[in-house]
């Protein structure tokens, strides 16, 4: 109880400081510069120069600060391996990352930019994945590692799952508290009802309807297209 009541009095604390001119990540945005780009979580992190400098919010560590990257910075070439022995953390000097099974040329440029070398070893600080990762690449992971996928991330990543499980969430707990994405089907399989509901949609509103359509798992805008006509969508793809 003595542990609860200490962490409603910070929290009261930190709500108190925010009405009394600490920016939120709303307004803290519009003050980043051109050439500099800053997170904000919970109104706890500001941008370097920001007045909350001087409040009580100092002792939180700063973030790393990721800047638009130069022409000359863009890696074009090979991995450059830089293999560290085997040890802890506080042996290196530099912060290091390893790919699996993704180039990311553009990830390499941001991460080296900013001081992240490549390694082959199994002591990285940060581990970039193109997909979910196998179940033994979170066994034993130290406070210092990092990956870019968690487990079982597909299933809101990809856009099938992301609505099955939605629709799970609606079954459960009401369509008005998890009314969080547009009405979506499934293609080929949902047809007969996404019919109905296009027909009934272009009847309401007395003008076409604007539908996307989106590949069930693919990325970076490929192969996404508008309709508004029923007889534009190919039944041949999920």
């Amino acid at each position: 109880m003595n542990k609860l009541a200490e962490l409603e009095n910070k929290k009261k604390k930190i709500n108190s400081e925010n009405k009394t001119g600490i920016m939120s990540p709303t307004s803290s945005a519009t003050n980043t510069t051109a050439n500099s780009s800053v997170i904000n979580v919970n109104n706890s992190y500001g941008n370097k120069n920001s007045s909350t400098k001087g409040s009580s919010l100092r002792a939180y560590q700063e973030f790393i600060y990721f800047r638009p990257i130069k022409e000359s910075q863009v890696v074009s070439g090979p991995l450059s391996s830089h293999i560290y022995s085997r040890g802890g953390p506080n042996d290196y000097s530099e912060l290091s990352y390893k790919l699996l099974k993704s180039e990311s040329r553009l990830m390499r440029s941001t991460l080296e930019s900013v001081g992240f070398s490549y390694t082959e070893s199994h002591d990285w600080n940060l581990l970039w994945l193109c997909s979910s990762g196998k179940p033994y690449l979170y066994d034993g992971l130290n406070e210092y590692q990092k990956i870019n996928h968690f487990p079982s991330s597909y299933e809101i990543t990809r856009k099938d799952k992301l609505c099955l499980n939605v629709l799970k969430m609606q079954e459960k707990f009401g369509k008005r508290n998890y009314y969080i994405i547009p009405d979506t089907f499934l293609l080929p399989d949902e047809f007969a009802d996404f019919f109905a509901e296009f027909h009934q949609a272009k009847n309401s509103e007395g003008r076409k309807p604007l539908w996307i359509v989106k590949p069930n798992a693919s990325s970076r805008g490929k192969g996404i297209y508008l309709v508004d006509d029923i007889n534009e969508i190919d039944l041949d793809d999920s």
